[in-house]
C-alpha cells in the first residue's frame, strides 16, 4: 500500500465557531465535523479558535463575560485547542476586528507550522470579520511555503452566496 495514502495529513482548524469550556455548544457542528474527519484515521488536527478578549467574567456582563472564562489552551475529545484572545470593541470597532483577529492568531499559527508543518488550514469563520481576518492572515504568510493553503472555495462560496442574494 502506498505510504502517502496511509500517513496522516496534518491540518489546523481555524475557527471563530468552535466550542470551549465556557461555551460548550458554540459551533459544535464544526467540532463534530472535525471529530468525524479524525475518526477516519487519515487526519491529525489541531484547533486554533480565537475568542474575543473581555476583562471580566462577572455575570452582569452577560454573554461577553463568557469570553473571559475561556482558557488559553484546552483539550476536547483528544483534540488540542488554542484560544488566542483578540481585542474587540462591541458595536464600535468592527472594522478593526479582522486585523486584531489576525494579530492574535498569527503567532500561534506560525508556532504550529514550525512544530507540525501542517498542510492546510481548515477554516470556519463567522461573517465578514472572519473572512477579512483570514485575508489579513493570508497577506502575512507564516512562511514562504504558504501554510495558508485554505480551501479558497470557502471565500468563493461566500462571495457567490452574496451575489445570489442580490
Amino acid at each position: 500500500m502506498n505510504s502517502a495514502v496511509t500517513s496522516e495529513l496534518e491540518i489546523v482548524t481555524f475557527s471563530t465557531l468552535y466550542p470551549n469550556s465556557a461555551q460548550p455548544n458554540h459551533g459544535v457542528f464544526v467540532e463534530n465535523r472535525l471529530r468525524h474527519l479524525i475518526s477516519a484515521g487519515r487526519v491529525n488536527a489541531r484547533v486554533v479558535a480565537p475568542v474575543p478578549w473581555f476583562p471580566s467574567s462577572a455575570s452582569i456582563f452577560g454573554r461577553y463575560a463568557l469570553h473571559a472564562k475561556v482558557m488559553p489552551r484546552e483539550m476536547r475529545f483528544g483534540i488540542p485547542i488554542q484560544h488566542p484572545k483578540y481585542f474587540i470593541l462591541p458595536k464600535v470597532g468592527m472594522t478593526l476586528v479582522p486585523k486584531w483577529l489576525a494579530g492574535a492568531s498569527l503567532p500561534i499559527l506560525r508556532q504550529l507550522q514550525r512544530e507540525r508543518d501542517f498542510a492546510l488550514i481548515d477554516a470556519h469563520l463567522i461573517a465578514t470579520a472572519g473572512r477579512r481576518g483570514y485575508k489579513q492572515l493570508n497577506t502575512q504568510r507564516a512562511d514562504s511555503r504558504g501554510c495558508h493553503q485554505l480551501h479558497a472555495a470557502v471565500l468563493d462560496r461566500h462571495q457567490r452566496l452574496r451575489r445570489d442574494r442580490r
